[in-house]
């Protein structure tokens, strides 16, 4: 097995391998690696695959932000998350915003099925700021 560290570089390495042959946009350096997909209520994703920890594999990305107070980003949140009971919605304070995130943890193994999972977090995301956006206009944003 693996140590986690070893296991992370070589699936960073092999993802930017499938991602560029798919033709798909990423960044991997300092700030983290994240994956641009392309969605329908938002321009693309900011799809954060984290550092594999005990063989798992944390996968976050944002909805936006609700400029309203905590009781409507809860809202919003609890709508998102009936919507997607498996993924984790949390709602962060960042100075005058609550952002909702969507955390995903999958044990890794394929690359492929690694890819599946940013696609799902990516969507969740997107529907989650669709949400966002019909349920506060204005003050939600993205």
């Amino acid at each position: 097995m693996l140590r986690d560290g070893v296991l992370t570089k070589r699936i960073y390495r092999d993802y930017e391998r499938f991602l560029t042959d798919a033709g798909i946009s990423y960044q991997n350096d300092q700030n983290g690696f994240h994956v641009y997909v392309n969605l329908k209520n938002i321009k693309h994703s900011f799809t954060h695959v984290c550092q594999v920890f005990n063989g798992k594999v944390l996968i976050t990305d944002y909805c936006g932000n609700c400029y309203t107070g905590i009781r409507k980003a809860n809202r919003v949140a609890k709508a998102v998350r009936e919507k997607f009971p498996d993924h984790h919605i949390q709602v962060e304070h960042y100075g005058a915003s609550f952002e909702l995130d969507v955390y995903y943890e999958i044990p890794f193994t394929t690359i492929e099925a690694l890819h599946e999972a940013v696609l799902t977090v990516a969507e969740v995301a997107d529907e989650g700021a669709r949400i966002g956006y019909e349920m506060l206009g204005k003050e939600f944003e993205r």
